[in-house]
């Protein structure tokens, strides 16, 4: 991890910064001993600067051990997955399909303001994920949730160009995305949504590469969760994703 919070000034600070103001903390000194960080995803208040005197690994935050959950340290593609529901609300789970179908368009336009250049085949394989996990399902859960709660469940992977997209309109970071929470369920999660934000964290692989491990976060984006869903421009929706979308939903069969 690379951004940490400073206990003393609640902002967040980088490795480079925090080893400019302590760098008595370098010497391993024991008589020295600078404040403990703040985990920005779990408020964790123990970290500690690692691999300080390193030749092959960068210096980088960590938590202590046996800290318990910290959803930065998970090291798989959607981290709240395979959570099985315990108490659905049918109800709720209609309102929200429902409204999904008439307004995808303001999701689409949403979830591509959370993830840099989402394209349409990302913004469906989520759909197919969402029913699998039973999200529209969880209680609490309001229409303009559901893009910050999509976006938790898969990856979105360093893009390459290929006939359809240019260089230009490619991911060159890897961003996965999480609730700021020591919370590990979504139920849990949507019983406290006031309390918490999503982050995207940016990763940037080495050479082979194929998924990111907590050492490779770069940088993290905290974004709060906004009621902004019915705001969003769906004037500029290309043809070519209408099409996709509403194909996708002939074929789901989604809401007969």
């Amino acid at each position: 991890m690379q951004q940490v919070i400073h206990p003393h000034t609640g902002k967040l600070m980088t490795v480079e910064q925090y080893m400019q103001q302590y760098p008595n903390a370098l010497l391993n000194n024991p008589n020295y001993q600078p404040p403990l960080m703040i985990c920005p995803h779990c408020s964790n208040q123990n970290m500690v600067l690692r691999a300080r005197s390193s030749i092959s690994v960068p210096p980088y935050f960590a938590h202590p051990r046996n800290f318990g959950y910290c959803p930065s340290q998970e090291n798989r593609e959607g981290i709240y997955r395979g959570y099985r529901i315990q108490n659905p609300d049918p109800n709720n789970a209609e309102i929200l399909r429902d409204h999904f179908k008439d307004y995808w368009r303001h999701y689409f336009k949403k979830l591509r303001q959370l993830v840099p250049y989402l394209r349409k085949e990302e913004f469906t394989r989520l759909i197919d994920i969402a029913n699998e996990e039973r999200i529209w399902e969880y209680r609490n859960v309001e229409p303009y949730h559901i893009p910050y709660l999509l976006v938790t469940l898969a990856d979105f992977p360093i893009q390459k160009p290929d006939v359809y997209y240019k260089t230009e309109y490619c991911r060159k970071l890897y961003f996965r995305y999480w609730f700021n929470t020591h919370h590990n369920n979504y139920e849990s999660i949507f019983e406290n949504i006031r309390e918490v934000s999503l982050c995207r964290a940016s990763y940037k692989l080495d050479g082979r590469e194929r998924m990111p491990i907590p050492e490779r976060l770069m940088k993290t984006l905290r974004i709060n969760v906004d009621n902004d869903l019915l705001q969003q421009d769906i004037e500029d929706i290309s043809l070519s994703v209408e099409n996709w979308v509403n194909r996708y939903f002939e074929l789901r069969n989604w809401g007969v």
